[in-house]
């Protein structure tokens, strides 16, 4: 049987956007496998659980609950990418998009799977990698990302880069990413997670280097000023944060353009962070926003000295269905490495002696021990931090 014929009626034996695959359907997609010359890309897999990945302490994580017109919109993106993979169902293009729309639904395992199919027929694609490693990312799985997209970055030495169409568009549909700068933010990330933090610093200078707009910017800053300071280097943030332009046209990392801003000490804190829970309330990004602002400022508290802060934000994360966002994951490694953070300490039991209520009115007016040595040692910026 011709490939393309035998890639058609597999393909389009799908039921309900290729998840819910009957007895039948799955053995008769086993007889057309064993027919002779017949290459069939396997894009569709079985229904998984509603359980998608775990954390890194073992708690099963659902996934994401998507408003109904986002998701049905991603279901008919997924449905237009099948009909197109029907026509070429080993083109890289159609591994590429059918990957990322399933993605889109939070499949991630799924759409590994389609990922690691497509290395069969293309596996010097960095492409391919840059997105599974991505993925991996999503799961859990750092040292897989790591070694993915670290093949990723060796293929593209010395090739033109190009721009990345945009799956999910942003407001004005203009692309802000390109192959390169994907993986090599995305291997910054992964190294980032895996407390390889000047390594990580070393891949987002990188990255920087070939972002040409604000957005990618602002993104790759972030990450680059927090693997700094995390590796003992806030020094050399410094130079970097002096460049920030508080009026640059951000399209839509507005988030990572604020905790720039914070870093420099030209933002408030505690404004910032309420800004960005009003912001996790939009159900169109059910608080994917706010795990990446409230990380920034975890982090921050966290270099800067305000543990009590750091460990009541990072809880505050975890605690969102934002699980999949790079904000939320970085979060679970910061408690996950440091397990006493996972709770709340217990409240001091209140003083009944009239001792006990002098106290309390010192610190409410702040002329306590206590409170004078929290404003001595907190910085207010990564820049006081390095001085």
């Amino acid at each position: 049987m011709d490939a393309s014929l035998c890639g058609r009626v597999f393909l389009s034996a799908r039921v309900s956007l290729a998840t819910r695959m009957s007895l039948r359907f799955i053995l008769g997609c086993a007889l057309l496998l064993t027919l002779p010359g017949c290459v069939i890309p396997i894009f569709l897999r079985a229904k998984q659980n509603r359980i998608e990945t775990h954390s890194l302490d073992g708690v099963p994580l659902a996934r994401p609950t998507l408003p109904r017109d986002v998701r049905m919109e991603r279901e008919r993106n997924l449905e237009i990418a099948l009909k197109s993979a029907e026509v070429f169902p080993s083109n890289l293009d159609s591994f590429i998009w059918v990957g990322r729309r399933t993605a889109y639904l939070g499949r991630y395992h799924e759409a590994i799977g389609i990922y690691t199919d497509a290395l069969v027929y293309h596996p010097d694609s960095a492409e391919i990698l840059r997105h599974r490693g991505h993925r991996y990312i999503s799961v859990r799985r750092f040292g897989q990302a790591i070694i993915d997209l670290s093949r990723a970055a060796e293929l593209i030495e010395g090739l033109e880069d190009v721009v990345e169409q945009d799956g999910l568009p942003n407001a004005r549909g203009v692309p802000t990413s390109t192959l390169h700068t994907n993986i090599y933010y995305h291997l910054g990330l992964a190294y980032y997670l895996t407390g390889q933090f000047d390594l990580a610093a070393e891949t987002f200078t990188r990255c920087r280097a070939k972002s040409k707009n604000p957005d990618m910017l602002v993104a790759t800053l972030n990450w680059e000023c927090a693997a700094l300071a995390r590796a003992g280097r806030a020094d050399e943030t410094t130079a970097l944060l002096a460049d920030v332009d508080s009026e640059w046209d951000v399209i839509e990392n507005h988030a990572y353009h604020q905790l720039l801003l914070l870093y420099r000490g030209e933002v408030d804190r505690d404004t910032l962070l309420e800004a960005a829970r009003s912001d996790g309330e939009d159900e169109s990004m059910p608080q994917l926003n706010f795990a990446s602002t409230a990380y920034g400022v975890a982090n921050h508290a966290l270099i800067t000295g305000d543990l009590m802060l750091a460990q009541a934000v990072l809880r505050e994360i975890c605690a969102t269905d934002a699980w999949p966002s790079f904000g939320a994951i970085a979060a679970e490694v910061e408690l996950h490495r440091q397990p006493e953070w996972r709770h709340a300490p217990e409240p001091e039991p209140e003083m009944d002696s009239d001792e006990g209520d002098s106290e309390d009115d010192d610190t409410e007016h702040g002329d306590s021990d206590d409170d004078a040595k929290t404003t001595r040692v907190v910085p207010t910026s990564l820049e006081a931090l390095s001085a």
